[in-house]
């Protein structure tokens, strides 16, 4: 039982370069897609202020980056194969310095939800794995 609680220090770096890698990805993506959008309006790229956006674009993106969180969360618990909630939590815990950066252009709102969100997405993933492993035990 004691080798249940352990923590599995390789499944955590899987689960947050997970998170970390998924994220930067989707935020490449997003801000090149913006790019292309504000080039073909003619404006300035000094005026491509992203983070001024509609709150509405922000929140979708904060929830798809929080997604990602979950899914590091949920991949650190599979690797684990032990203790789904606590790998979870701790990937979420481990990316939250990054939020503690934050961007200085981001508006109030959007940090503080992240760093309210980052951990119970992270706990969600671990939710998701122990009830991938429930299931797969009851079969």
């Amino acid at each position: 039982m004691a080798q249940d609680s352990r923590i599995s220090t390789k499944a955590l770096l899987v689960g947050v370069a997970v998170d970390l890698v998924g994220s930067s990805l989707f935020g490449a993506v997003v801000g090149f897609c913006w790019a292309i959008v504000n080039a073909r309006q003619g404006a300035a790229p000094m005026e491509w202020s992203f983070f001024s956006s509609d709150p509405w674009v922000l929140l979708t993106i904060l929830l798809i980056g929080l997604c990602y969180t979950a899914i590091g969360g949920y991949v650190a618990a599979i690797v684990a194969k032990r203790s789904p909630l606590l790998h979870g939590a701790l990937v979420g815990g481990l990316t939250l310095p990054l939020f503690l950066l934050g961007i200085p252009t981001l508006p109030f709102w959007y940090n503080v939800a992240s760093l309210l969100g980052v951990i119970p997405f992270g706990l969600l993933g671990g939710m998701f794995a122990r009830w991938r492993q429930r299931a797969s035990s009851a079969n």
